[in-house]
């Protein structure tokens, strides 16, 4: 600053260093409030989003309530930001660096898990269908959307058997592999087609025991199978599949309930972060 004022003509007149510090405050505290305006916003966006996946979803998992805290955690931030700017320049640097690795972590992940293509290859001797929700007796809509998957790849592959995964949840009636059984039956495919793994409570379970079933019936996972589940799973399957030894999959996915897609692709993320700790 003293060299910039030293480059002033001396018939021109000298900024007093009062209106400069004035000037510096007044355009810090404008930064402020714009980032105040889009963390609000943020926070807004998904507080609004929250709300609609847990009048969807219900209290059947704890990540649905992530986009509630996520808006909150937002919000209060927001709130208190300009005492945070008064906080020592090592902990903001602690900070900001923790959230940079974690939203690169995350962006990276999802690129991955989106653009990933998964284009299914018909002559598969298996078909694997992944579990998902059931409300009631009926399959949610999420799971629905895998079963139709399962029975047009079946319909166009008719040699092919088929197994279906899920267990029962707490909120079900009937365990997921039944009702997709049942939903299979009426979208035309035979019931001699469809084998049941009715214990499995998650993926690695469900490819697991698919496995087991594939090999008491004197196959083998080195055979083609094709596993069907939604778009945004394939890729935590793909990983699981390869560690439990599949080794000519085919998948296939499907599009699923597309208000709960950003949902759905976001708790991946957490799955697959566990799924590295479980491979």
């Amino acid at each position: 600053m003293k060299k910039d004022l030293e480059k002033i003509p001396e018939n021109e007149a000298v900024p007093n260093p009062d209106e400069i510090e004035e000037f510096e405050e007044m355009y810090n505290m404008s930064a402020v409030r714009t980032v105040k305006f889009i963390l609000y916003f943020i926070s807004a966006v998904c507080l609004i989003y929250g709300g609609y996946v847990l009048c969807a979803l219900k209290l059947s998992h704890w990540f649905n309530f992530a986009f509630l805290i996520v808006g909150v955690a937002l919000a209060l931030f927001a709130f208190f930001l300009e005492r945070f700017m008064f906080f020592s320049p090592a902990v903001k640097a602690i900070f900001y660096c923790a959230v940079g690795i974690l939203l690169i972590n995350f962006i990276v992940f999802e690129i991955a898990a989106i653009s990933h293509d998964y284009k299914p290859q018909n002559g598969a001797e298996w078909i694997v269908l992944l579990g998902a929700k059931v409300d009631g007796e009926k399959p949610s809509a999420e799971f629905m959307s895998r079963i139709k998957a399962t029975a047009d790849y079946a319909k166009k592959n008719p040699d092919a058997k088929i197994i279906v995964c899920g267990g029962k949840g707490k909120d079900e009636n009937i365990s997921e592999a039944d009702a997709a059984k049942n939903e299979l039956i009426l979208l035309g495919i035979e019931k001699e087609r469809i084998l049941t793994d009715d214990k499995s409570d998650n993926t690695k379970k469900n490819l697991k025991n698919a496995k087991a079933i594939i090999e008491n019936m004197g196959s083998s996972v080195s055979t083609k199978v094709a596993i069907v589940s939604s778009r945004y799973h394939l890729f935590r399957a793909d990983k699981y599949s390869n560690s439990l030894g599949y080794s000519n999959v085919t998948y296939c996915g499907a599009t699923g309930f597309l208000p709960l897609v950003p949902f759905n692709y976001c708790r991946e993320y957490a799955a697959y972060v566990r799924l590295l700790f479980d491979l």
